[in-house]
Order: structure tokens, then C-alpha cells, then sequence
């Protein structure tokens, strides 16, 4: 329809508007069960009676001034609702309004109040360089395709609360004056507020982000909290290798031909893991700018925990992108955020320390020869604690430091002493404990840098 049409059905009121609504969405169906539904915008794959219907069921509003409070609340839109340059000088109501196709709200201007609560978008949403003068309240709206709001100024409260985009929702560049709300809205595409400006309170409580979402160059009067929005990471090759492992062991019990199927299967499994890979380092290069604009905001905010996890994802979009296997800093990364989860984790570096210790222990016990030739004059305990004790020694590093007395007669009660009274201590056990003082030394390191970061001890 054209402008005037769809001014004459407006006016004729709500009943009238979803009838007519209701008799294009049963032509569509129609079309549809005829074949003559090409799916797509492109005109040439169309078919003539697709386009008449795109025709009849579209509504256009464009440059038109609505002087008057505009009702649209439960307004069914079949087809492209056109509000293009619209201006409504009074309250535009579009409450629990449905789109069931494309809604160009372009340089689009609200005076007042602009209600969308409730509305469900099912094609794309498009408000770029739109003006909502006083309050803005999407609540609880329905975003299903591409929800634009480029370039649009918000001068008043905006709502977004418990709004769902299932699509990308792009943000850059808006201004937001006065106090926005995007509490428990879930974001499930690409989420862009790239070097929008907010003068006011911005509110993110509760909000989920199914990707990474984009604040690079984002400027806020006051950083937005950050510490209950949550973001979800993306699927990775979890569990790839374990799989390939147990497929190995099952392979062994295998007749020759059920080897050779083993065998094209695991290399089918090998070249997933090797398109991964590739595209894990050529897809998403901003992925690692996202991470630091988060933290960004978190160091902003003093959200020192939100830092430290912001700094976690960081590191870990730069691999197998500008950290590579080449690279030093990707195997130093990794055994970073395996001792200690980069420097997050406190009980992760004490677990790695207490594990070494036993470790440790199990080696200096099984240097003890099976007779010891000369043992040691006094009384001695079973030899596994004192592997135990040596091993302990060695990994505090001289904290809370054993006698020597005491850690000769460990070495005498393990190997022994020499014709002089002094004990055995065999070079392997030197050696490890080469080993063993940077090793330790790292953990304790790591497990300082964990409380230090915690509680932020200066």
C-alpha cells in the first residue's frame, strides 16, 4: 500500500487493520502452498504473485507527521512497515505491536514517548539515526533479525529491559543522555556498542552475551558494572584430543580392515581439528580488542576480578592468532593458565605445589638402594616419610627451613652414611632437586601473585 492507503486503513482503527492483516497473512499462506513463495528479497528470483502480495502487504508511513498521540499497540504488520523520516510529535504507542516482516524506522523522530514494550520484531529492525526524544522503552521486545540503532540519540530514559536479540544488535555510535537500562536483556548474536556515548547511568545487570560484545571506544560518564553480566564463551575443540586418544586404544582390538576404517576416521577427525585451527586464526581478529575494551571499562569501574577475567579472555582470543606455536609467549600463556588460570586461581598453583611435592617424594624414595650398606646410627622412620620430609625441604625453598642436623639424618636414613660419618647424598638426587627448587619456585610465585591479586595487596 501507499501512504495514503495506509493513512485511510490507520484510521479506520485496530479491528479493521488486523483484519486486513490477518486476510494477507492468510494469502500468504496460500502462496505458499502453491510453490509461488520464493523466499529472499532479491526481485528477479521472485515470482509476479510474491511481489504482489510484498506490494499489497506492505505499509508506508514515510515523511508523514503524526500531530496526534499515534496509536499502533497490537497493531499486526504482514509485511515492510515503512516509518522512514516519520516524525510523531505526540506518544507513539506501539505496545505489543507484531512485524512480521522488515521495520524501517529510519531518521525516524519521537518527540514524546516511544513505547515498543512487548513488541516482536521478526524481520529486521532498523532505527539508525532515529531521535527518541523523551523515554525510549523497548522492554521485553522481540528482536529476531538485525536490530540497527546506529548513529541514534537517545535524550531521554531508554529501556531495554529483559529484551531479546536473537540476531546481531548493533549499538555503534548511538548517544544515550540520559539513563539506560539493558537489565537481563540477552544477547544471543553480535553485539556492537562501538564509541557510543553515555552521559548517564548504563546499566547492564543481569545482561547474557552469547559473544564477546564490542566496546571498543565506547565512552561512559561513569563505567557501567560489570560484574553480573554474563558472557558465554564459544565452543572450542573440547575433548577432541581425549576422543582421539580412546580411539587409538579401541583401534588396537581391531581386525585389519576395522583398522583401516579407524584410521580414515581419526584422519577425518584430525582435519576437523585442522580446519578449527585455521579458522580460529583467520575469523574474528577483533576478538582479542573486545577482551580489552571490557577490561578496559572493568579497570575503569575498579572491577578488579572482571579485569582479571576480561585479561583471562584476552590472552586466550590471542592464541592461534598472533600467538602461535612459534612463539614463546603461546607456550608461556599456556602454562600460565594451566598452573594457575592466569593468576585467577589460588588453589590451583597450592594443588600443582602439593602434587610436585608427592611426586617429588616418589623419586627421592626411589633412589633408596634396597640395602643400604651403612645405615644410619640413630633411629630412623619408613623410608617413604622421609622422601616425604626431603621433598618437603626442598620445596619451601627455605621457608621455614629444617636444621641441617635434621636433613642429614633424612639423607642418612634414605641412603646411608659415608666412612666418615657423613651421609650419602647421590648425585641423581642433586640433580632432581635441580629440578625441583624452580619448579617450586614458580608455583609459590604464582600462588603469592593469586592472593596478591585477590585482594589487591600493593
Amino acid at each position: 500500500m501507499n501512504k495514503e492507503e495506509s493513512l485511510a486503513l490507520y484510521a479506520r482503527g485496530r479491528d479493521a487493520w488486523n483484519a486486513w492483516a490477518k486476510e494477507m497473512l492468510v494469502k500468504r499462506a496460500a502462496l505458499e502452498a502453491e510453490g509461488e513463495w520464493v523466499e529472499g528479497s532479491n526481485a528477479r528470483a521472485m515470482k509476479s504473485k510474491r511481489r504482489d502480495w510484498d506490494c499489497a502487504a506492505a505499509v508506508d508511513f514515510s515523511n508523514h507527521i503524526f500531530e496526534q498521540v499515534s496509536d499502533f499497540a497490537r497493531f499486526h504488520f504482514p509485511g515492510k512497515a515503512r516509518f522512514f523520516k516519520t516524525t510523531f510529535s505526540a506518544e507513539a504507542r506501539f505496545r505489543e505491536a507484531v512485524f512480521s516482516n522488515d521495520a524501517g524506522f529510519l531518521q525516524a523522530n519521537f518527540s514524546d514517548g516511544a513505547i515498543f514494550q512487548d513488541v516482536a520484531f521478526s524481520g529486521e529492525a532498523d532505527f539508525s539515526y532515529a531521535t527518541f526524544s523523551r523515554v525510549a522503552a523497548f522492554d521485553a521486545a522481540a528482536f529476531s533479525c538485525t536490530a540497527r540503532f546506529t548513529f541514534a540519540k537517545f535524550k531521554g530514559i531508554a529501556y531495554f529491559c529483559m529484551s531479546t536479540f536473537s540476531d546481531a544488535a548493533l549499538f555503534q555510535q548511538a548517544i544515550f543522555k540520559g539513563y539506560t537500562f539493558f537489565g537481563l536483556a540477552n544477547f544471543e548474536g553480535i553485539t556492537v556498542f562501538n564509541a557510543i556515548e553515555a552521559k548517564s547511568a548504563f546499566e547492564l545487570m543481569g545482561a547474557k552475551f552469547r559473544c564477546v560484545p564490542y566496546f571498543i571506544q565506547a565512552h561512559f560518564a561513569e563505567a557501567p558494572r560489570l560484574d553480573d553480566i554474563r558472557i558465554e564463551q564459544q565452543s572450542s575443540q573440547r575433548g577432541l584430543c581425549s576422543a582421539i586418544k580412546k580411539n587409538f586404544r579401541i583401534a588396537k582390538k581391531l581386525t585389519r580392515v576395522e583398522q583401516s576404517i579407524r584410521r580414515r576416521f581419526l584422519t577425518a577427525r584430525w582435519m576437523r581439528a585442522k580446519t578449527w585451527l585455521t579458522q580460529r586464526r583467520t575469523a574474528d581478529p577483533d576478538r582479542a580488542a573486545r577482551w580489552r575494551a571490557l577490561k578496559r571499562l572493568a579497570i575503569q569501574e575498579q572491577d578488579h576480578a572482571r579485569e582479571l577475567e576480561y585479561f583471562r579472555g584476552e590472552l586466550l582470543a590471542r592464541r592461534w592468532g598472533e600467538d602461535t606455536p612459534r612463539h614463546a609467549v603461546f607456550w608461556f600463556g599456556l602454562f600460565y593458565q594451566v598452573l594457575s588460570d592466569f593468576g585467577r586461581s589460588i588453589m590451583r598453583p597450592i594443588a600443582w605445589w602439593l602434587g610436585s611435592v608427592g611426586v617429588f617424594g616418589l623419586i627421592y624414595a626411589g633412589l633408596r638402594p634396597a640395602v643400604v650398606e651403612t645405615p644410619w646410627p640413630g633411629a630412623c622412620g619408613s623410608g617413604g616419610f622421609d622422601a616425604l620430609q626431603l621433598s618437603f625441604h626442598k620445596g619451601l625453598l627455605g621457608f621455614g627451613q629444617v636444621p641441617r642436623a635434621k636433613i642429614d639424618e633424612i639423607y642418612g636414613c634414605l641412603y646411608g652414611v659415608q666412612p666418615g660419618g657423613a651421609p650419602v647424598v647421590p648425585d641423581c638426587a642433586t640433580w632432581w632437586g635441580f629440578v625441583q627448587y624452580p619448579l617450586s619456585a614458580v608455583l609459590i610465585f604464582l600462588i603469592l601473585l593469586a592472593v596478591r591479586n585477590h585482594f589487591r595487596i600493593k
